[in-house]
Parts: structure tokens; C-alpha cells; sequence
């Protein structure tokens, strides 16, 4: 299985490793400051995810709070939604990396879109 991540520079307080690109799309609106079409495209980003993206109840659990979320290779149309989040990010300053891995260590939860784990092997 090979899967992958958009992370940003800075550290998610919970787990210790660099923060998903959501929080840092929502961290952005909250902050204002952002042009009107960006503002718009983020939200609607946003939008899509909660609508199309199961959110694992594990993410929910304290003794798991430094798990990480993971794109399957195959959910083709929401990586290509996080390209396009990853785009307006680097626009305002927040460095985006793409991360790759295909052995998760320790699987919590997994769907037809995401995988969330502790640990990675990165490629």
C-alpha cells in the first residue's frame, strides 16, 4: 500500500510532528488576512473534505493523539484537492511537504480513502 501526506513546517501540538494541512488551512481563515477568491477556494476545500472525507473517531481518543492521517494512492480526487490546498498554503507563506510512505507501522483505522497510523517508514 502506498500512501501520502501533506504536512506543513510547523508542529501540531498533539502529536509532536508537523500539522496536516487542514489545520493549517483553517489556522489561515481564522487569521483572516487572506483574498477573497483564496478565502472562498479554501472554504469550499474545507467543505468537500467534511462532506466527502470520513473523520476516524480514533482521531477523537487522547492515548492517540499523535497518530497521522495518510491518503491512499487511489483517492485520486481528493489528492488532487490537497494539491490545490497545498498551492493557496504556499501562497501565504506555509511550506508544504509531500510525504510518502508504504509501511505504516501501526494502523488505527483505516477507509477507502485514508489510513490513520502511529509511526512511518517514509520512502
Amino acid at each position: 500500500m502506498s500512501l501520502i501526506r501533506f504536512e506543513v513546517s510547523h508542529k501540531d501540538e498533539d502529536s509532536g510532528r508537523p500539522a496536516g494541512c487542514f489545520m493549517a488551512a483553517e489556522q489561515l481563515l481564522i487569521n483572516q488576512g487572506v483574498e477573497q477568491w483564496h478565502h472562498e477556494e479554501l472554504q469550499a476545500l474545507l467543505k468537500y473534505f467534511d462532506a466527502e472525507l470520513p473523520e476516524p473517531e480514533v482521531m477523537e481518543e487522547w492515548e492517540y493523539r499523535r497518530a497521522v492521517c495518510w491518503f491512499k494512492e487511489d483517492a485520486v480526487e481528493m489528492i488532487q484537492k490537497m494539491w490545490v490546498l497545498a498551492g493557496i498554503l504556499k501562497e501565504y507563506g506555509i511550506g508544504v511537504e509531500v510525504v510518502r510512505s508504504k509501511r505504516p507501522r501501526h494502523v488505527l483505522y483505516e477507509d477507502d480513502y485514508q489510513v490513520v497510523a502511529h509511526g512511518r517508514e517514509i520512502l
